[in-house]
């Protein structure tokens, strides 16, 4: 009887050790698991971390270079807008408003003649700036043929007002400036047609 005892036990025992030795076998397994599956997520964290500050780096340099180029552009436009302005207002003024021979003409030539010094200086520094934003031949060459035909009218404005303002000479020679500022002026009318063109699409390119 003791003998059946001792070997009912030891069947059980040994069937009780096989179960948790598989047990802690099985449990190892599992802790061995979840470390490497804790060990994973804190890569994954340390990496989503990395990433977001790149991320966020990059985000920062996309917003700086759209500011900058939006700036760029406004500058631009500004640029263009400021030489077509001051263009116009120089083409208007250049010929005076001599409608009649008067004893005050020449006072009044030479106040315009003033007053397209400044308008030329102010339009002169507009286009200054326009070539730091431009490299276009064909807007700079309309131009040039634009500040061509003014000065034509200018250099007789200039003639004017070094001849006795009674003299027959003076009144011949105002005669022929009304004819060349006319024909300037119609000059200069057909070229601000292609002007008008191109300063068009280079402003609108600014908003793209």
């Amino acid at each position: 009887m003791s003998d059946y005892l001792l070997m009912i036990l030891a069947i059980f025992g040994s069937i009780i050790g096989g179960f948790v030795g598989s047990y802690f076998k099985k449990l190892g397994e599992n802790w061995a698991i979840l470390e490497s599956l804790r060990e994973m997520t804190e890569k994954v964290e340390s990496i989503k971390i990395i990433y977001s500050k790149d991320l966020e780096t990059v985000k920062h340099q996309l917003d700086y270079l759209k500011s900058n180029k939006l700036s760029y552009n406004e500058a631009k436009r500004e640029a263009l807008l400021k030489v077509h302005s001051n263009l116009y207002y120089l083409i208007q003024c250049s010929t005076g408003d001599f409608k009649t021979i008067s004893s005050k003409l020449k006072e009044q030539i030479e106040e315009t003649i003033n007053e397209n010094k400044h308008n030329y200086q102010q339009f002169i520094l507009a286009e200054s700036n326009v070539i730091l934003f431009l490299n276009n031949d064909v807007y700079f060459g309309l131009l040039l043929n634009i500040k061509a035909q003014l000065s034509k009218i200018f250099s007789e404005q200039e003639a004017l007002k070094f001849l006795s303002d009674d003299s027959f000479a003076f009144l011949k020679h105002f005669k022929d400036y009304k004819i060349l500022s006319m024909e300037a002026i119609q000059s200069i009318e057909k070229i601000m047609i292609d002007y008008n063109k191109i300063s068009k699409e280079l402003i609108e390119e600014t908003y793209n």
